[in-house]
């Protein structure tokens, strides 16, 4: 029997429940564990590091193909417990990055390598943001020799456009991939990761011999995972721009989204 490949992004698209609480429906639980009994391969895709991911899926769900983390700048193999790709981003990006962070005080710069996030505070931190996941709150000259594999720019919601305009103004905003996950969440990486092209990446190193991929999310972040998925479809509550990209609408993140996408596929075939 033929071969599929499923990735699904997490936050808006298989997970429910606050920061605190996180976790994935015995619906979409259920759907998941049939779609890999039958044969196929399931796997997220997420700008989350992998200690995240490890903490809300533990062990509700079997993933049989490779992690893409920090929305495409690591791919790792769960099989083998290990990095098998990941893309550095420019210290100079991460510099200019700062330089933006000391001239505002409604912004907070989170760096992340393949497992943590270090988030650094403006000096004045009256209108920064309230940071709602782990972080790590440092200075940047006690982690400057390590190395990261993505930024994110913390941004309250109505200032979030006027900041991703200037980081897109930046001298080496040539060589990065501005992309915002969330309202209030501007993730900065190397200019040619992104999603599809880990996906692409984790099927080749893994020499995953598959029929159909499908793929399933609801922001901007996963556009280019559903423009090279066989098949795409979004949750009823994603972005009205990924709603017009994509094959299929399905129920909200909320209410069983990656069931109904698994059943609507079941059924075709």
């Amino acid at each position: 029997m033929e071969k599929h490949i499923l990735y699904s992004d997490l936050d808006g698209t298989l997970i429910i429940g606050d920061e605190q609480s996180l976790t994935i429906s015995k619906v979409n639980q259920s759907a998941i564990k049939k779609w890999v009994e039958q044969g196929n391969y399931f796997s997220i895709a997420t700008g989350r590091t992998l200690l995240q991911v490890k903490k809300i899926v533990k062990d509700l769900i079997p993933l049989n193909a490779p992690l893409v983390l920090a929305n495409g700048a690591v791919v790792y193999d769960l099989d083998k417990n290990k990095i098998i790709y990941q893309d550095k981003l420019a210290k100079k990006s991460i510099k200019e990055l700062l330089s933006v962070l000391k001239s505002r005080n409604d912004m907070i710069l989170i760096l992340a390598d393949p497992t943590r996030y270090y988030a650094i505070l403006p000096k004045d931190t009256s209108q920064a943001p309230i940071i709602y996941f782990d972080c790590e709150t440092t200075e940047y000259e006690k982690i400057k020799k390590l190395s990261f594999i993505k930024a994110i720019a913390f941004v309250n919601e109505n200032s979030a456009d006027e900041i991703k305009e200037i980081i897109t103004s930046l001298p080496s905003a040539k060589g990065i991939n501005v992309i915002p996950s969330s309202k209030n969440l501007i993730e900065i990486v190397n200019k040619e990761v992104n999603k599809g092209q880990a996906i692409k990446i984790a099927i080749h190193k893994m020499q995953l011999s598959y029929g159909k991929l499908y793929a399933i999310g609801d922001y901007y972040n996963d556009l280019e995972m559903l423009r090279i998925a066989d098949v795409s479809a979004a949750p009823g509550n994603a972005h009205p721009n990924v709603k017009i990209e994509v094959d299929h609408v399905v129920s909200n993140h909320d209410e069983d989204a990656v069931a109904h996408f698994i059943a609507k596929i079941m059924k075709a075939a």
